[in-house]
């Protein structure tokens, strides 16, 4: 899932767009009250390029502007010409990877310092091109997504394979011996509040960090700081993982004078006769979970209520005392015939495989 959520909306972190530039049509366009009309083609150019000019050429260049000027006319990209064509505001370019084709020489001048330079075409008659720097902040508004995106067609297909590794998970079996916790609410349920946190907070990281950080990658030293602070908190999408993943493992297997409980980590076999005490009790949410709290609260008050809600709730808990110091403590609410878990194991059941009453 969080690699799906990389691959949709983290973006590559610059392109430098290329667009065949008419002077004499801009300054035709400027408005007439605009001394920019009043003056020559030659002192125009001198005007608007002034401090920005790169000088180009070679044959690689010249091939290159013919593209540009028909990729402006409303053609399409001819073959063998680098980069994707692209639209951003109505306005059609070229978009290169800075090392891409021969925009290698140029894309040194062209940054986010200086993101805007005029290239000089020599030939018989010099051309003009724009280089514009787009970081990857800029992608929302570039047409189609793929240019900034490449790998998001990879995003879906990702979510599908995690999911039908889900679904393909292997179960255990059911035994009339077994007593197993609740697979909805023991396993499925916090797999989806996990996935909810997980995906939720760091969907929003990325989200921000395309906004908000200069390469739109979370990764990008003005960002870093907050991305890791969001992430910390999507963190606990895993510990609530891990909850699952350890009811999905508990199983109490009876037997006639033992009895067996199978977590994630091993299997441990205990006979009835040692059972001490068999107490139900109820129990708050952990103090660490309040804190947890009070920490998001400081960055989104309106999550302090249901996390406070949360960590004021109480859960029965069954715990189980061995003479030998040992203990097993069990959710109640988790498991799937609590009633029958309490009386098998609680001393001196008759109905149970618990240990009998001593005889007097």
């Amino acid at each position: 899932m969080v690699l799906s959520l990389w691959f949709w909306l983290v973006p590559e972190p610059t392109r430098i767009s290329l667009q065949a530039h008419d002077f004499a049509a801009h300054q035709r366009g400027r408005p007439g009250w605009d001394d920019d009309r009043s003056l020559t083609l030659a002192e125009f150019i001198r005007r608007k390029t002034d401090g920005l000019v790169v000088d180009v050429g070679g044959t690689a260049w010249q091939e290159l502007t013919r593209a540009l000027e028909e990729i402006a006319r409303g053609a399409d990209k001819p073959a063998g010409i680098p980069g994707e064509v692209g639209t951003r505001h109505g306005g059609r370019s070229l978009y290169l990877r800075p090392s891409e084709g021969p925009l290698d020489e140029a894309s040194p001048l062209v940054s986010d310092r200086r993101p805007l330079v005029y290239l000089r075409v020599a030939g018989d008659t010099p051309a003009w091109l724009t280089a514009t720097y787009r970081p990857g902040g800029d992608s929302a508004a570039v047409e189609p997504s793929s240019i900034f995106h490449p790998r998001r067609h990879l995003a879906l297909w990702t979510l599908l394979v995690a999911l039908l590794v889900y679904l393909l998970l292997p179960r255990p079996e059911r035994r009339a011996d077994t007593i197993r916790c609740r697979p909805a609410a023991a396993v499925v349920l916090p797999d989806l509040v996990g996935v909810i946190l997980l995906g939720g907070l760091f969907g929003i990281s990325l989200l921000l960090a395309g906004q908000m950080a200069s390469t739109g990658s979370p990764l990008a030293s003005d960002w870093l700081v907050p991305s890791l602070i969001i992430w910390l908190l999507a963190a606990f999408g895993l510990a609530v993982f891990s909850v699952a993943c350890w009811y999905a493992a508990l199983r109490f297997r009876l037997g006639e004078e033992q009895v067996r409980r199978i977590t994630l980590f091993g299997d441990e076999e205990r006979r009835y006769d040692e059972i001490v005490s068999a107490d139900v009790a109820a129990a708050r949410a952990p103090q660490a979970l309040g804190w947890a709290g009070a920490l998001a609260g400081l960055f989104q008050w309106r999550g302090l209520g249901p996390v406070l809600l949360a960590s004021s709730r109480t859960d029965q808990v069954f715990e189980v005392r061995f003479r030998d110091g040992g203990r097993w403590r069990v959710s109640l609410s988790a498991i799937e015939e609590p009633q029958r878990l309490v009386q098998a194991l609680s001393p001196g059941e008759e109905e149970g495989g618990a240990a009998r009453k001593e005889e007097e």
